[in-house]
C-alpha cells in the first residue's frame, strides 16, 4: 500500500507505518486520514528502547494519531513479547490517549 491511498472517493488510509519511529514527516502523511495503520512494537514504559531501535510506543503512536487528527487508529507489529493479555494492555494504553483504536492480529480484516 502506498502511503495514503485513495480507495474510493472520499476516503483515505494512511499506513503502514512500519519500523517508524516518532517524526514529523508521519505526521504530515497522516494528517486527517481516515484510517491510519502504525507500528505500536512496545508500551509506554519502554519508549526509549523503541525508539532506539526505529520503533514507536503506545503512547507516541495514539498520540500521532490524535495530533493527526485520524478517524481510526489501527496498532500492528506489537512485540512478541507480549502475550494476548499483554496485548489487551498495550491496546488500553492507546485507547486512554485515542479511543478510536484498534489491534490487528495475524490476518484480522477491517471494514473501510
Amino acid at each position: 500500500m502506498a502511503p495514503t491511498t485513495l480507495l474510493r472517493r472520499g476516503r483515505e488510509i494512511s499506513g503502514d507505518f512500519g519500523d517508524t519511529a516518532p517524526c514529523e514527516a508521519a505526521l504530515a502523511l497522516a494528517q486527517g486520514v481516515d484510517v491510519m495503520v502504525h507500528e505500536t512494537t512496545l508500551d509506554a514504559s519502554m519508549e526509549e528502547k523503541a525508539n532506539a531501535r526505529g520503533h514507536s510506543s503506545t503512547r507516541q503512536t495514539a498520540t500521532l494519531a490524535q495530533e493527526a487528527a485520524v478517524g481510526r487508529l489501527i496498532m500492528t507489529h506489537i512485540s512478541s513479547r507480549y502475550d494476548d493479555k499483554g496485548c489487551q494492555r498495550l491496546l488500553a494504553e492507546c485507547r486512554a490517549i485515542f479511543p478510536a483504536t484498534e489491534l490487528a492480529y495475524d490476518f484480522s480484516v477491517f471494514p473501510v
